[in-house]
């Protein structure tokens, strides 16, 4: 038990630290990125939290009426719920970093738009999801002092195999850092419909709607009945798998394609 708490704990901190390994392997092709718009970016994150959660819900309650989650998980209009909510947060982000973007631009117009959207996109991928950390080193830490049944986590973790465990704390590690990235390249793709077309703009949308949305329909697809809740030490090891490569995937395109961007732009 002591191991698996301290295994806990440790994920917990390698969750919340996660996104620096992105944004300096990703900052490497731009380095003058200014740090105040990662604060921006924090703060776009955290003001378009609350309208896109509003609107995620009403149009849930309008869809299934007031069932609750575990009514309809099963049914096959989960797929259009979670492209409804995906798409939703991927819009309000975008329209933050937007109107950002312009702001900068017009106070400042000498500065390059391309490098602040990178870095909002950091800013908004450093804090997303933060608290999953916080709450695994909470979790585990009660795990250390012998609590293994106050929650249904904390029992799942200290009675389930090593191998469920392991596996879940990957998947949601590396959920981080793909995000990140996912996050980045939405910026990137903002700044340039600001500079080059504004169908940028919506290229951004599309690619951080899809990003969410294909990992919750093959994870409804392997079984799970609420997509998208990764539950450590419970979420079947394949599911746990599948996740991993999916973002490890995503997360290898992003820093590819923002690589050569940036080597492009800044020759």
């Amino acid at each position: 038990m002591f191991l698996r708490a301290l295994l806990v704990i440790a994920s917990g901190f390698i969750f919340i630290f996660s996104p620096g390994l992105p944004m300096n392997l990703i900052s490497r092709h731009s380095p003058g990125y200014k740090r105040d718009l990662v604060y921006w970016g924090i703060g776009i994150w955290l003001i378009t939290l609350i309208p896109s959660l509003f609107f995620q819900s009403l149009i849930r309650q309008i869809l299934y009426q007031g069932q609750t989650v575990a009514s309809y998980a099963g049914q096959s209009k989960v797929y259009g719920i979670t492209l409804i909510n995906a798409f939703i947060s991927a819009l309000f982000l975008g329209l933050g970093m937007l109107l950002v973007l312009k702001y900068k631009k017009k106070k400042n117009p000498e500065d390059g738009p391309l490098i602040n959207g990178l870095a909002l996109g950091f800013g908004v991928g450093l804090v997303a999801q933060v608290f999953t950390g916080i709450i695994l080193v909470g979790v585990g830490f009660k795990l250390l002092f012998g609590d293994t049944g106050s929650v249904e986590t904390l029992s799942a973790i200290a009675n389930n195999n090593i191998m469920m465990i392991l596996t879940s704390l990957a998947a949601v590690i590396v959920f981080r850092v793909a995000l990140l990235a996912i996050s980045a390249v939405q910026g990137f793709l903002t700044a340039q419909s600001i500079e080059e077309s504004k169908g940028q703009f919506w290229v951004g949308v599309l690619i951080n709607t899809t990003f969410t949305w294909v990992i919750l329909s093959i994870q409804f697809l392997m079984g799970e009945k609420v997509p998208g809740q990764i539950a450590v030490g419970s979420t079947p090891t394949a599911i746990s798998i599948a996740t991993i490569l999916y973002y490890l995937l995503s997360f290898g395109i992003a820093y590819g394609w923002l690589s050569n961007q940036l080597k492009a732009h800044t020759k």
